[in-house]
């Protein structure tokens, strides 16, 4: 499926290095959290939320990262690598409140809101 023009983002030196710091941040920032969530003792969710983020998310969305970008530089792998883990970040959300059978009408319509 071909982009548009004026979806694709600019060829510039400048444009390559705002979206290489912007997928290295993002990665960083991700990462972090997944320490922080490991670390972090939670005795509400830890018997209910069981899903394998790193296998079933980070892995795949790694490899569709390389597969489908269109130039094989670090910048664009990490860039495409960051727009698939934004299109999947919902998942474990989904399903933990799958889990749970008890979502609050305010957290339904955030998840909602997110995966539209």
């Amino acid at each position: 499926m071909q982009m548009r023009s004026s979806q694709r983002p600019a060829r510039t030196s400048a444009s390559l290095l705002h979206r290489a710091l912007h997928s290295i941040i993002n990665i960083i920032i991700i990462i972090i959290i997944i320490i922080m969530a490991a670390f972090t003792p939670n005795d509400d969710l830890e018997s209910t939320d069981k899903f394998q983020y790193e296998i079933y998310l980070l892995g795949p969305c790694l490899l569709l990262g390389i597969l489908c970008t269109e130039e094989y530089t670090l910048p664009e792998i990490l860039w495409t690598t960051s727009i698939w883990l934004e299109s999947v970040a919902i998942v474990p959300q989904l399903v933990l409140l799958q889990q749970m059978r008890e979502v609050e009408n305010l957290t339904s319509q955030f998840v909602a809101t997110m995966g539209a």
